[in-house]
Order: structure tokens, then sequence, then C-alpha cells
């Protein structure tokens, strides 16, 4: 009897470790499955789609943009397409053993090649001999080269002959976040869609329907939150998502700002016065509070940099609201400030923030190099403003 408890037992085990092993992160199991699921790229979407509709496929394409848009996501799509066995079609199924294999990351006719760990010239060869071959499980060979710019001079020198005269089966996506490390040959020889950083409110639109599909009960500040945190990145506001609901299962925006360590927008405010008015003191009292809570100080010196920017907008712009990624009450709170500090002086002092972070963010002490930063900074506040000394003048 207790044996057959103990194996009991052993398979409970096993059953929840299996569990637990095929749980699917986030951004794998919401990532975009056909063109229309992509967000914040209707334009690369069109392009791809009519040409694919008109027949127009291009030999070669470079997919370059920020990390975490949907670069590789759209290449993988675009090999479904161009191989769907209803295709090519800008609407592949996503059903038959093409489509399929291409999401499973199995498909024989599409192989995806890591520019930084196969980046010499030999491998670069290999892959030229493969290419004349043609496809055994699909109309074309398609060959999706990620992190492109890593490969070597000489990578890109072989490759160059087989871009400019590929066999008709063979189409190359090279995807990259840096463009401008690929050779002007090569761009040459390819067709080049600019991916774009994706909008805080598509981001926050895309957590919203994923977290109701998904039962997470997220507020919408936390919402706003994590995707000002993703930074134009989709894939980022998703593994950011994953984070929190591993953190609490209701989620606020205390809860957010804890586990990023996101600056709260009032401990910003009370700084930036505290810099404007030039009250040292309190600088250094906020700063010192910020150490015992444990605050990342070079997170919230690039956060104070973005506040000051905000600032800076706001005072330019009839409707800030319109342009700043900005609650309505994080709108009243940099509204609250604007009266304190000329456009002028408000100008200086964001270049001299910005100069501020790089020193914090390098810094051996980084709360000696924002003390010490914030401290100088405020002694710009005794100047006066331009328009000002010139009516003084006048009055003389």
């Amino acid at each position: 009897m207790s044996a057959k408890k103990s194996a009991q037992t052993q398979c409970l085990t096993c059953f929840s470790i299996i569990n637990i092993m095929s749980y699917l992160v986030l951004a794998r199991k919401w990532r975009p499955q056909g063109f229309d699921d992509l967000v914040g790229q209707e334009a690369i979407t069109r392009i791809l789609k009519n040409s694919i509709s008109q027949k127009k496929i291009a030999h070669a394409y470079i997919f370059s943009g920020p990390r975490g848009v949907g670069k590789t996501s759209t290449a993988r799509i675009l090999a479904k397409a161009l191989n769907c066995e209803n295709g090519p079609t800008p609407s592949p199924c996503g059903t038959c053993a093409s489509c399929t294999a291409v999401k499973d990351g199995t498909s024989i006719a599409v192989l995806e090649i890591d520019g930084a760990s196969n980046n010499s010239v030999d491998d670069i060869r290999d892959l030229r001999e493969g290419v004349k071959y043609t496809p055994l499980g699909g109309r074309y060979k398609i060959y999706i080269i990620d992190e492109t710019h890593m490969l070597s001079t000489s990578a890109f020198n072989a490759l160059l002959k087989t871009l400019e005269e590929p066999p008709p089966h063979a189409i190359f996506v090279l995807v990259t976040t840096a463009p401008r490390k690929i050779p002007a040959t090569i761009f040459s020889r390819c067709q080049h869609l600019p991916f774009r950083r994706i909008s805080a409110q598509k981001i926050k639109d895309r957590v919203r329907h994923i977290a109701s599909s998904e039962d997470i009960k997220i507020s919408d500040s936390a919402i706003e939150m994590v995707a000002r945190a993703a930074d134009g990145s989709m894939r980022d506001s998703l593994t950011i998502l994953d984070q929190v609901t591993a953190f609490s299962s209701e989620i606020d925006a205390d809860g957010v700002k804890d586990l990023l360590g996101i600056a709260d927008i009032e401990m910003l405010a009370e700084v930036s016065a505290a810099v404007i008015d030039g009250d040292r003191e309190k600088v250094i009292s906020v700063i010192s509070e910020l150490v015992d809570k444990g605050a990342d100080l070079k997170s919230f010196a690039k956060d104070l940099v973005e506040f000051f920017r905000n600032l800076l907008i706001a005072k330019f712009v009839k409707k800030p609201e319109e342009i700043l990624d900005l609650s309505e009450d994080e709108i009243k709170i940099v509204s609250r400030i604007l009266p304190k500090i000329s456009p002028d002086l408000l100008t200086l002092m964001l270049s001299e923030m910005a100069k501020a972070e790089l020193d914090v963010r390098s810094s051996f002490s980084p709360r000696l190099s924002l003390e010490m930063s914030l401290i100088r900074i405020s002694f710009l506040s005794t100047l006066k403003p331009v328009q000002e000394a010139i009516e003084n003048i006048d009055a003389l």
C-alpha cells in the first residue's frame, strides 16, 4: 500500500514539474502569427501584403529597428505567407503543415541563423553552398539572419554575390537593430523596411487585451506604467507583465513601481522644484531618502532628465497632454512647477541635467555624483532671465 502511495506521489510530482516546464511566457504565447496581428507596423504590413498579392516579392529584405517591435516575427510571417499550402498569400492559414512547421521552428525550408555566433566567412560559405539546392518543404527557401550587423567584413563580402544573383527559390531577410553597421554594398542589394517604436497607446491597448484574455487583474495606472517602462517595445511590455503577475495577483501602480524601481512622479517633482528654487538642503534630503529606500539612483537620474524634458515641452506647447505620454494627474503636477521657472533657464537646466545623467550612469559612486550634479545645477537658479536683465538695465 505504501509503495502504491509512493508511486502516486512520484507521478503527481512529475506532473507538476511538466506543468511548470510547459508554461509559455506571454511574449512567446502572444507572438504575432499573421500580418494582421502585428501592432504598430501598419506601413510595413501593407507593403509586404501588397508585394505578395502582386507577386512582386523581393529576393532580399533588411528589417531594421529597435528591439521587440516585431522584426523577426514579421520575417516568420513572411515565410509562412510564401510557403503556405494556400499561397503565396497575404493571409496564411496557420494550420497547414508548412505554417505549423514555421510556427514550431521545425521547417526545413526556413533557416534562422544567429549572425552573432555565425559571423565568420566560413559560415557564409556554408550558407552559399546550401542556397543552390531547392527546398524540400516549400516553394521558397527563406534565410532569416538575425543580428546581421554582427557579421564580419569578410562575411559580408562573401554574401555580396549571393545577394546580387540569388537562385529564384531563395529569399533573404536580414534582421538588425543597428542598420548603420551594415555596409552600403549590402543595402543596395536589399529592400529596406525600417520598423518603428510602438506608441505607448498601442502598447497599452495590447497589454489590456492580453491581461483580459489571461484573466490578469491589473489597474489602468499599472498598465500605463508598464507601457512607459517598455519604451516602445511590445516584447518588453509583455516580459514586464509576466514579471508583475509573479509579483502580485492584483497588480497596481505601486507594485509596478516597486518591482521595476520606477521613480514616483511626486518625488521627481519634489527634487525638480528644490533644484529650481535653489533649495540645496532639500535636494540632499530627498536623495538621502531615496538611498534609504534602496532606490536605483542611476534610474532616478534618467527619470529626472525625462521629467525636465516634460517640463520644457509643457512650457512651450499649449496642449502638452496631446504630446506628452502622461496621465491627467501627472500633467497637473508638471503644470504646478512651470510658473517657477523661465523657458531659457529651464532649457539650460535640462542641458546640464542630461550631462549629469551621463556622469551618474558611469560613476563608481552614483550618490556623490547625483548630489554634486544637482547642487551645481541648483546654482543656475540665481541667474536672471535675459528679458529681466534687460529691463533692469533699462531702469537704470
